[in-house]
């Protein structure tokens, strides 16, 4: 049976779904809405986030609370490579971070961002 959260997940997704696909939204909107959107998904705290940038590349470190090993997790967001960012895939890779005690490393793979 889906859990609560994956049911809000569902119905917050289905109801913007739509901006999402307008094809008179521009690059710039889209990113906006998804990210307002993800912002909305409740979920506890999970550890530290640190901002930083590569080679001029925005990118996230995703810090557990309780880390267990050395090893970090280079994780490349979904998103088409036009719309989504580390910002928008943060709280579950905190989750997978919380979960595995591994740091998770998000870098940004959007173009002209």
């Amino acid at each position: 049976m889906p859990s609560f959260r994956s049911k809000v997940v569902y119905w917050v997704t289905k109801a913007v779904v739509g901006v999402f696909y307008n094809p008179h939204s521009s690059i710039q909107r889209i990113r906006r809405e998804f990210t307002i959107t993800t912002k909305l998904i409740p979920q506890k705290k999970a550890g530290t986030f640190e901002s930083l940038t590569l080679d001029g590349i925005p990118a996230l470190w995703v810090i557990p609370d309780k880390i267990t090993t050395d090893k970090v997790v280079l994780y490349f967001h979904g998103g088409g490579y036009s719309v989504c960012s580390p910002e928008t895939h943060k709280k579950m890779c905190s989750i997978m971070a919380r979960e595995s005690g591994t740091k998770f490393l998000l870098r940004n793979i959007v173009t002209g961002k």
